[in-house]
């Protein structure tokens, strides 16, 4: 997996070539060993296969690529995708583990991409359903409903719903298509209508939170299909998937969120939805020293510009946070 944009490792300075050489004889070492010690794993002749592929040597690249995909090889898109390849994509060899990978990746995937996971606050939902909000996450992670979770969301009085991404790398780790967020917003209607069987919803209070891949795709849904969502929490969005360059949207919450050691794309992207929603939306941007993972931190950062972002509550003055409409 790339490592993530807001690693400390971007502010080092590149490995020489020489350093590189050895990092890679390392590598190959590792998987060697790996592959002699564990009959049944599939990633190591993998990583091998891309490792000596990238060094130009073919032959023995495609052994250790029939080698993983005897093994019950299933990341798709890492071989699909996988630069290291790209002189090799012409070989019936590459061909063959190619489609193989696809059928098991298929068989494995369909159970996980797009699934939701929810919690429903307790007692008799309000005359026009419970308000929901819906969290897509970041790049190469998953969905997860932990009990911090429950407990806050329940204390808020809303319906949360967090969706796996639509497509699935490996085991717990998922992404949004790299083409559009049609797939997107299919999986989030979908799960509104999965929970709307055992709970009324009101849909006029769907509130989208995305973070990195996943707050560009919440972004774009805001954008595109208006009429869906009530506002959104956009933190650091970045991504392949171009911002959509104009909205209808009127009288929504958009809460922008960055960080100050944050890559010029999220910048960019955040400008673009900002030029877009300011003139008819209300939009405010908090600026963070660093990101955070913490569920207590998330909680004390977050918790009031959500309250503002649902009509519950007012934007926390404060020297980070300015208001841009």
């Amino acid at each position: 997996m790339p490592p993530s944009l807001h690693s400390s490792r971007s502010t080092l300075k590149p490995p020489t070539i020489s350093q590189q050489e050895d990092n890679q004889l390392e590598a190959i070492t590792l998987y060697l060993t790996i592959i002699r010690e564990d009959d049944k794993n599939s990633w190591a002749p993998y990583q091998l296969a891309s490792a000596l592929a990238s060094k130009g040597q073919r032959e023995m690249a495609e052994r250790y690529l029939k080698m993983s995909s005897q093994r019950g090889l299933w990341y798709y898109y890492n071989l699909l995708e996988d630069p290291a390849f790209n002189n090799m994509r012409d070989s019936a060899i590459f061909q063959q583990v190619l489609a193989e990978t696809k059928e098991r990746y298929q068989q494995q995937a369909q159970r996980y991409e797009a699934k939701s996971f929810d919690t429903v606050p307790s007692g008799k939902a309000p005359p026009n359903g419970w308000p929901v909000i819906i969290y897509l996450h970041n790049f190469g992670d998953s969905a997860r409903v932990n009990d911090d979770k429950k407990a806050f969301y329940r204390q808020m009085g809303y319906v949360y719903i967090e969706i796996n991404g639509t497509q699935m790398l490996s085991e717990n780790s998922f992404r949004w298509s790299t083409y559009n967020a049609e797939s997107t917003q299919q999986a989030v209607q979908n799960s509104l209508t999965e929970v709307a069987q055992k709970t009324p919803l009101n849909r006029r209070q769907v509130y989208l939170i995305g973070r990195g891949q996943g707050a560009l795709h919440a972004a774009n849904l805001l954008a595109k299909y208006p009429k869906d969502y009530a506002g959104g929490m956009i933190i650091s969005p970045y991504g392949k998937i171009k911002s959509e360059s104009h909205t209808d949207a009127k009288d929504k919450r958009l809460f922008f969120v960055t960080f100050n050691e944050q890559e010029s794309l999220s910048r960019d992207y955040i400008s673009n939805f900002k030029r877009i929603f300011t003139p008819h939306n209300h939009v405010y941007e908090g600026r963070y020293t660093a990101d955070a993972d913490n569920m207590k931190l998330w909680n004390e950062r977050f918790y009031h510009p959500l309250m503002w972002l649902t009509g519950t509550g007012n934007m926390p003055a404060a020297p980070n946070i300015h208001r841009d409409s």
